[in-house]
């Protein structure tokens, strides 16, 4: 955890897909508690197109210091096309909320039914497909929800242990420096005071802490 003698660790909340700024609100009042100055990054998660948005991101982050980034759901994509948009290494760390590395089967089964594609805007191809934590130093850690609360059961798309909307086994990578469980659902991640403290262990220490 950041002390008083450390400068102050800045992050940077990305949403996902739907959600907007207010959705991070008290996940950002907590991290604030914890010590840590935190900022938002909004965009159109229907409208833009994510290698857009992710160049969008890149310009967000400030010259000459490190910003540590925490991704809800689609908003962990977003970080990794920035990340591999980078010329330069990524000196902080990210973690990632319930986001669909290996892709959604949620969306890929939203795709093929009439009237919901639409639902998936130009985020539609990313969310289906996911993205892989790129090679070098960057550390990033997964906080996976286990609830089972959320869009899956309305498509009939979930089968297996989910947040209720990403599966569990979607969230998972051999590129992640650290995955953990937790007994939320999808937009739950987002209200735990258990998933703020871990994030703020994480981005401390590179390491979840012990439960």
């Amino acid at each position: 955890m950041p002390t008083d003698a450390d400068a102050v660790p800045e992050i940077i909340l990305v949403h996902g897909l739907w959600y907007g700024r207010g959705s991070t609100f008290l996940l950002k009042k907590r991290l604030r508690k914890l010590g840590f100055s935190v900022g938002t990054f909004s965009y159109s998660s229907i409208f833009r197109e994510p290698a857009d948005v992710a160049r969008q991101l890149q310009r967000r982050l400030p010259e000459g210091r490190d910003v540590h980034l925490v991704g809800h759901s689609l908003g962990g994509l977003i970080i990794l096309q920035m990340l591999a948009q980078r010329d330069e290494p990524f000196g902080a760390r990210v973690v990632m909320l319930g986001t669909p590395l290996k892709g959604s089967v949620v969306a890929r089964r939203m795709a093929r039914l009439p009237g919901l594609r639409q639902l998936l805007g130009r985020s539609a191809a990313v969310l289906q497909n996911g993205a892989h934590p790129p090679g070098g130093h960057t550390e990033i850690g997964m906080i996976a929800g286990t609830a089972g609360r959320g869009l899956g059961r309305v498509t009939g798309a979930i089968d297996g242990p989910s947040d209720g909307t990403v599966m569990l086994s979607e969230t998972r990578h051999p590129g992640l420096a650290a995955h953990l469980q937790v007994s939320a659902g999808h937009t739950g991640l987002l209200f735990s005071a258990e998933v703020a403290v871990q994030i703020a262990h994480f981005l401390s220490d590179g390491r979840f802490a012990r439960r």
